[in-house]
């Protein structure tokens, strides 16, 4: 068994705040981050969506495709995801739980397109060296290296 690879991290900043009506989800956190000078952290995000833009990754392409656009109102169930650098860039990757007013649930990659309804987010900061993302020839996904 290979030993996982990993970084130790001591807390920085913790902001928590509000995205606007109308605003891209996933866009508005890179922004975020990218204003906050934010180069690492962990975050969660509550509230609901005008619309779903959600990707899964293909194994067998190795490549993220769209698995469903969704245009109707859901509630975020559960949001997490982390923040960290891929090609000198904040890159935000966030997994997504959404449900419908019936119950019926939808998750996958978050990606850009989902428009917020109302989002409230915890984003933590993270101090030490700088996670980058790159490819991993296994898998074809950017990972931590």
């Amino acid at each position: 068994m290979k030993k996982p690879f990993y970084r130790q991290f001591k807390p920085g900043r913790i902001f928590m705040g509000r995205l606007h009506y109308g605003d891209d989800l996933l866009e508005s956190l890179v922004k975020f981050c990218e204003d906050k000078k934010i180069k690492c952290a962990a975050l969660w995000l509550i509230g609901a969506v005008q619309n779903a833009n959600l990707g899964y990754y293909g194994q067998k392409e190795k490549k993220y495709v769209s698995c469903a656009s969704l245009n109707k109102k859901l509630e975020i169930a559960g949001c997490s995801g982390n923040v960290s650098r891929k090609d000198g860039k904040v890159s935000v990757h966030c997994h997504v739980v959404l449900a419908d007013y019936t119950g019926r649930a939808y998750g996958g990659h978050l990606l850009s397109g989902t428009m917020v309804f109302a989002a409230e987010f915890c984003i933590r900061e993270l101090k030490g060296r700088d996670l980058n993302r790159v490819e991993e020839k296994q898998t074809g996904l950017p990972l931590w290296g």
